[in-house]
């Protein structure tokens, strides 16, 4: 079976809980809000200004503020997000997280192999696997998961071999419980 090397940092745990505040609260809805709504706004204001009044100048000028808006809130409204997790993540949870991981795909589940020794994780506790370009989740509850940073895996370990090899052995497990 297959099996892959990396190393876990404390950004990629803040880059996980980030993602999943974006999918699953209202965290989400605020930064679409001020990336799109409040600069529409302010731009169909600009646009009513420029074509009722004529006022060319004040147009350009709330043209301007609608785009520092969508630019600079959501990084702020970010900034916060990331600074509130960071004290909530207590640091001896972060030091335990964080460090060099090894993930074997066995018949009876993953095997996670860490400083703090090795752990089973059966193929029916994997909620969902969700892949993206820099990272790879395991979900094992609706706010935890495996992460697993993709340009932090030892190079001669092949991911999507591995992926594959998970998905499958997911795959046959619920079928053999159906």
């Amino acid at each position: 079976m297959s099996s892959i090397s990396y190393t876990l940092r404390k950004k990629d745990l803040l880059e996980f809980n980030d993602y999943h505040a974006r999918r699953h609260t209202d965290y989400g809805k605020n930064l679409s809000r001020h990336k799109v709504l409040w600069p529409g706004v302010i731009v169909i204001l600009a646009l009513f200004i420029v074509l009722s009044i004529g006022n060319v100048l004040i147009g350009a000028l709330l043209m301007l503020a609608a785009f520092a808006w969508s630019w600079l809130a959501p990084r702020m409204i970010s900034k916060r997000l990331h600074r509130h997790i960071i004290e909530q993540l207590p640091e001896a949870g972060v030091k335990a997280s964080i460090g060099d991981y090894r993930l074997t795909v066995t018949p009876s589940g993953l095997l996670e192999n860490n400083a703090h020794g090795e752990k089973l994780i059966k193929w029916k506790e994997i909620q969902r696997v969700e892949t993206f370009k820099q990272h790879a989740y395991f979900y094992l509850s609706e706010a935890s998961a495996i992460i697993i940073p993709k340009k932090m895996i030892v190079e001669q370990d092949d991911f999507n071999a591995f992926h594959d090899d998970v998905i499958k052995a997911i795959k046959s497990s619920s079928e053999s419980l159906a």
